[in-house]
């Protein structure tokens, strides 16, 4: 059975069959602990459920060295900040953080290139990345995205 992972798409068929046979498949429960304060010595795809049908989604991959926690601080930080800078009438429209991605690691305990690749992974539909700013284009989204 052949996978199809978009991620991978502009890999090399064989070396992404290969890839993919040495992957490792686990899963885990909402809260439970993948690795201890250490940064993880993996890649990493991490995979939810986001559709009704039961259609997984990628949110994001992680490297050696990333921080699953890093990122989780990345999106509570803009959704503090976005509910800041929302309009109350409209909850569900986007709405611009007035912060630079350098600002932004220096809220979350990061680095700038660290948060860039955070944001990376949320550009999918979720934000959208300008000179000093960052467009939280679907508050609601990101708001389960935090509480994940």
């Amino acid at each position: 059975m052949r996978v199809a992972w978009p991620l991978l798409s502009s890999v090399e068929l064989r070396q992404r069959d290969a890839l993919v046979a040495a992957a490792h498949c686990r899963t885990f429960s909402r809260g439970e602990v993948l690795f201890r304060e250490e940064p993880g010595d993996s890649d990493y795809l991490v995979v939810t459920t986001l559709t009704p049908d039961g259609e997984s989604a990628l949110l994001s991959g992680l490297g050696p060295g990333d921080s699953f926690g890093e990122h989780l601080r990345l999106r509570r930080a803009l959704l503090v900040r976005a509910t800041t800078h929302a309009d109350p009438s409209r909850p569900s429209a986007p709405v611009v953080v007035p912060l630079t991605q350098e600002e932004l690691a220096d809220v979350v305990g990061s680095t700038r290139p660290s948060v860039n690749k955070a944001l990376g992974a949320l550009v999918v539909g979720l934000v959208s990345v300008g000179c000093g700013r960052v467009t939280v284009l679907d508050p609601r989204a990101l708001e389960r995205l935090a509480d994940s």
